[in-house]
């Protein structure tokens, strides 16, 4: 799967939804606002906090899905850092 999508938002949604896990669901069992979660799975980087706390969030979730957190968390801050000039 993340061969296919790479490693951001749309493979964490992806992974969410192969385990039958609803986005409710993932925020209840992680503690990260739905809204958040959401963003995250659209790439929107803009409607995200500050880069330490995605960092926590990714790995959160990461840990839930039982997907490599090291991948997840380097690639998706890469697009993060990019989005957002930093």
């Amino acid at each position: 799967m993340a061969a296919h999508l790479g490693h951001d938002g749309r493979y964490v949604a992806a992974v969410r939804k192969h385990r039958g896990m609803e986005l409710d669901e993932l925020s209840r069992i992680t503690r990260i606002s739905a809204r958040y979660l959401q963003a995250i799975e659209d790439n929107a980087f803009d409607r995200l906090p500050a880069a330490v706390f995605v960092r926590g969030y990714l790995k959160e979730i990461a840990s839930t899905l039982e997907i490599d957190e090291g991948e997840l968390i380097r690639s998706y801050m890469a697009l993060y850092s990019r989005a957002r000039g930093s």
